[in-house]
């Protein structure tokens, strides 16, 4: 539900660009555009990298981004304030986009097959998300009810369009196994596109994170997978080592805010109930030197290991796929419970546990 949201919240305007996107507001215009700007060779890297940024300021309801792109690229359209919109670019291409309203976001665009395949989808959605937005407080069965909507939206489009290379962009609005089921049935005009290197980065991930959710779905029922990892004084220290204490494992990182936002809470969780619980922070994606830093500046009382990450890490083994992620065994080893992100209810459920 999470990404359906993020997907739509976003005003998802997919095109393709190159030489020149012309924005004209007939309705609403803000004072700029702004863009980010990455090629698929760098978005399909695995690799991290920095956006290339750049704005246009607004005149007389038009705002004209000029450019010579000599590969195909991704770009981020900032078409209403704080809504960003997907284009994507080939050299040579003059996009034309008319903004008829903001609220929804409704525009026609042009320049290309691929966006004219999807503008009216994308103003279906913008509708949908209207529509949504007009709810003060979504029950459960609401948002349910909204996401399998605009999930199959997505889905008639790419089931009518299997030889259309617009799929490669409304693909990702399709869960699990039904991307993957898509990615398979594609036509060739489909992986002749300059684009397709976007289609098979997204199935490889599609493919890992179905592969951990199996793994977590295993580890909630059985024994905690056993690890060594070296602590600040640089011994080793194994999961083993605290059989018949109640554990966390807690997977975070310096650079993970909500990972530092909800240290004062595990703080409190370990005065609680230590010495019958332990605590062993596993730092992932920092240098040495960041991990020992953050854990003097936060003040961490609790056991701390480095995962200096590499094939067959622990993140690996515990597929870990978000942080933080905690996982919670008991005093036989056993997994008791396993939570991505930073959730009140994890700490309902320690207390249950630790009666």
């Amino acid at each position: 539900m999470k990404k359906i949201l993020t997907i739509l919240l976003a005003g998802v305007c997919v095109v393709s660009a190159g030489a020149a996107v012309k924005v004209t507001y007939k309705a609403g215009a803000p004072e700029k555009v702004r863009m980010l700007k990455a090629t698929v060779a760098q978005l399909t890297s695995g690799q991290r990298f920095q956006w290339e940024k750049d704005s246009a300021e607004v005149k007389n309801g038009v705002a004209v981004f000029d450019f010579a792109t000599t590969e195909p690229s991704q770009f981020f359209l900032e078409l209403v304030p704080d809504n960003y919109s997907r284009v994507y670019a080939l050299p040579g291409d003059n996009i034309e986009i008319e903004v008829a309203q903001t609220a929804p976001l409704q525009a026609t665009k042009k320049g290309n097959a691929i966006v004219e395949s999807i503008s009216e989808l994308d103003n279906q959605q913008a509708a949908m998300v209207a529509e949504y937005q007009a709810i003060a407080n979504p029950t459960d069965a609401q948002q349910a009810e909204f996401g399998k909507r605009y999930t199959k939206l997505s889905s008639d489009f790419v089931n009518a369009n299997l030889n259309n290379p617009a799929v490669i962009f409304v693909m990702p609005g399709l869960e699990g196994e039904d991307f993957v089921a898509a990615y398979e049935k594609v036509g060739p005009a489909v992986k002749e596109s300059a684009f397709w290197p976007i289609a098979e980065a997204n199935y490889k991930s599609v493919k890992r994170n179905l592969e951990q959710a199996r793994q977590q779905e295993a580890l909630r029922s059985g024994m905690a997978p056993n690890f060594t990892l070296k602590n600040l004084d640089g011994k080793d220290v194994s999961l083993s080592d605290f059989r018949g204490k109640w554990v966390i494992i807690d997977f975070w990182g310096s650079w993970c805010r909500w990972c530092i936002k909800g240290i004062p809470e595990m703080k409190e969780a370990y005065a609680k109930y230590a010495p019958k619980l332990e605590i062993i922070g596993v730092d992932c994606g920092d240098t040495d030197a960041q991990w020992r830093a953050a854990v003097e500046k936060y003040q961490l009382p609790w056991v701390q290991v480095y995962n200096p990450g590499g094939p067959g890490a622990i993140t690996e083994v515990y597929a870990v796929q978000g942080y933080p992620t905690k996982v919670i065994i008991n005093q036989e080893g056993k997994v008791a419970d396993y939570v991505v992100g930073e959730d009140p209810a994890f700490y309902t459920k320690l207390a249950e546990l630790m009666k």
